[in-house]
């Protein structure tokens, strides 16, 4: 038999936290693949939160080496009849549940739907990323072809929460995508509208001033900044625009432009 090639690294992604379950999922992936080179997106996804995760694999991706491979498991409907997909996207792969997770890669890739592999053994109910994704994750590291387990997926699950709903020709409908560590709030309303805004309003709070960084911002200020990942955010400077505010993903805004 021909040996198989290992591709680049296989990035982790899961709303698992600091748990068992991702030493597990490396547990298994090395089973398959000793050679794997494994590295730890984040496992801090707010449980369930699909739309965060396709968001951070969003926004990340393309910092890593050519030949990567995601794979991304928060998967709410696990267990159920839900298809698992992979994507192959330019010079990446991408795994994860058919529930949006890879909905920016999808109109450009070509999309598989997992069918078959002959070595996988029992599938619980409750942890196919143990049971289902990590040997397919690893498989794949070694250089086998998503279209050698799967079949052509057509029309899989997309959100797309890059697009803030127009409510009229100055008003837009955003949501909050991620509060980051310093508990700044990611909006989905994109840094190329930031000369344009007048005014964010979210849970009854005005906010009107934009700054280009904290160091400029006053204290006690919630203000607006174009984020390094080319969304909109907003921030207190060192104090914590979320946490005061008790703002969570998936939050509704209004946007108000000139």
């Amino acid at each position: 038999m021909e040996e198989r090639k290992n591709k680049g690294p296989l990035v982790l992604l899961t709303d698992f936290g600091y748990s068992h379950y991702v030493g597990i999922l490396k547990g298994v992936i090395l089973s398959y693949n000793p050679d794997a080179l494994i590295v730890d997106l984040t496992h801090s996804i707010t449980p369930f939160k699909v739309v965060e995760a396709s968001y951070i694999l969003y926004t990340s991706y393309k910092y890593f080496p050519k030949g990567s491979i995601f794979l991304a498991v928060v998967d709410p409907g696990v267990g159920t009849e839900r298809d698992i997909l992979i994507t192959e996207y330019k010079d990446y792969i991408f795994i994860a549940p058919d529930n949006g997770l890879l909905s920016p890669f999808l109109d450009e890739g070509k999309n598989f739907k997992f069918t078959s592999f002959d070595r996988l053994g029992e599938i619980s109910n409750t942890f196919h990323g143990r049971d289902v994704f990590a040997p397919i994750a690893a498989l794949i590291s070694t250089g086998e072809s998503p279209k050698d387990i799967g079949t052509v997926k057509k029309n899989p699950v997309k959100i797309e929460w890059w697009r803030p709903e127009k409510i009229d020709q100055n008003t837009y409908q955003g949501i909050i995508l991620f509060i980051d560590r310093f508990n700044n709030a990611i909006t989905n309303i994109p840094c190329d509208y930031i000369n344009k805004i007048n005014e964010f309003r979210i849970k009854g709070i005005v906010i009107k001033d934009k700054f280009p960084s904290f160091g400029h911002a006053p204290y006690d200020t919630p203000f607006i900044y174009c984020g390094s990942s080319k969304f909109i955010e907003i921030g207190l400077r060192e104090e914590g625009f979320a946490k005061k505010y008790d703002i969570t993903p998936l939050s509704p805004l209004l946007c108000f432009i000139k």
